[in-house]
């Protein structure tokens, strides 16, 4: 899932490039610093998010879905809902 995830996020930035990044950036790492989990690694780092600087659409909704597919349960993942991570809609910039 983590591998998923990083794949959706290269795809998003690649479609996307150019313009109202700052706000991406900052939605990216706040969704970021939810996604601590007990020793889980994260599946995004703020570096990561650098890559939506030069963003012309909003992530927002697309980063609140991401969020809702991480939960953490006994310092792990809920794989139960990791699932809905696939269910998210990456913007398409124009």
């Amino acid at each position: 899932m983590k591998h998923l995830l990083a794949v959706l996020s290269v795809l998003a930035i690649t479609a996307c490039g150019g313009g109202v990044g700052a706000a991406n950036v900052a939605a990216c790492n706040s969704l970021v610093s939810k996604l601590k989990c007990g020793t889980a690694a994260a599946p995004l780092s703020t570096s990561t998010c650098d890559g939506y600087a030069n963003t012309t659409c909003d992530f927002s909704a697309y980063f609140r879905c991401i969020e809702g597919a991480y939960v953490c349960t006994n310092n792990m993942y809920d794989t139960s809902k990791l699932a809905m991570a696939g269910s998210c809609t990456v913007p398409t910039c124009r």
